[in-house]
């Protein structure tokens, strides 16, 4: 009896070792750190233009799901000199999530431009250590916003200058330009061509050992395009590059260089694939604020003998 009681514990023991031992782990690892000093950890990296550093305070599963956002703010560490200002921020949640809004950055392009926006970040505890993870990181701007340009010393007049788009404008742009070729690679016909105004005239052309075959579709015509090029290709991959946004809070052009590719149903081959310049033009409907796509244009590239990779 009493060898049997022994040949009992022998189990009982090793598995309550093995959760001392993960206690311990977790003990050790814990991330001890309040949200705010973690926040001020964020803040750093973006003041610093720390690339590394800012993708690995970012949650793995948020940085699918937030793409939109989390490529838009990447894009804005690498092309300007961000200032972050934590004062008076409103904070709402607990010690398990927290979301921070109303953080001010000051955004200093490389014009000499300076502007002004706002951030909602959302962090959160994640992983066997429960560290802090940023969720969200989300640009928008406020009312009185000032945006301004550096004075000029020049005396006499200076050259016409072209210039960008709103700040607003272009957040609110690159994440529906992101969005619309997610949806394209993702098959989803109604996300995809809900960019589009019922009125969009779109121009598409596919290429040939070279040469070019336009069509003009409508809306509901490149609807069924899609469709059929999708039920004919296994996987597709949509990458842009160089994107360009100029106008104002109404109408805008947006430019940018896309490579498009298409696998056969095995995904072992490209079946086709093109490089190009694409040219979309936005209008704001004052009806529900939304923006959309009213005309479309693409171009083959012909700076290039081949497909670069971007």
């Amino acid at each position: 009896m009493r060898g049997e009681i022994k040949y009992m514990l022998i189990p009982i023991g090793s598995l309550l070792l093995a959760v001392i031992a993960i206690l311990v782990v977790m003990l050790a690892t814990y991330d001890r750190r309040t949200p705010d000093e973690f926040v001020k950890v964020w803040k750093n990296a973006v003041e610093k233009g720390d690339v590394k550093l800012y993708e690995s305070l970012w949650d793995e599963d948020a940085k699918r799901k937030k793409k939109a956002h989390f490529n838009e703010a990447m894009g804005l560490m690498k092309n300007n000199k961000l200032e972050i200002n934590l004062d008076g921020v409103e904070k709402k949640g607990n010690d398990k999530r927290m979301t921070y809004s109303g953080i001010s950055v000051r955004i200093r392009r490389k014009d000499g431009s300076v502007a002004e926006t706002k951030k909602r970040l959302t962090v959160a505890r994640r992983g066997f250590s429960r560290r802090w993870k940023v969720l969200d990181e989300e640009s928008y701007i406020s009312e009185t916003a000032p945006i301004a340009r550096k004075p000029r010393t020049e005396e006499a007049p200076a050259p016409k200058i072209e210039r960008g788009a709103p700040l607003d404008t272009e957040l609110k742009l690159r994440q529906i330009i992101e969005d619309w070729r997610q949806a394209w690679e993702r098959k989803d016909v109604n996300r995809y061509i809900g960019k589009y105004a019922d009125f969009a005239e779109i121009r598409r052309v596919t290429v040939v050992n070279g040469k070019e075959y336009p069509v003009k579709l409508t809306k509901e015509e490149l609807r069924r395009r899609m469709r059929r090029l999708w039920r004919k290709y296994g996987r597709i991959e949509v990458n842009i590059s160089t994107l360009q946004i100029k106008g104002d809070y109404a109408t805008a052009d947006v430019n940018f260089l896309q490579e498009y590719k298409a696998w056969v149903a095995d995904n072992k081959r490209i079946a086709y694939q093109d490089f190009g310049t694409k040219q979309l033009k936005f209008v704001r409907d004052i009806k529900d604020n939304s923006w959309k796509i009213i005309s479309e244009d693409w171009k083959i590239y012909k700076k290039v003998p081949s497909y670069p990779k971007l």
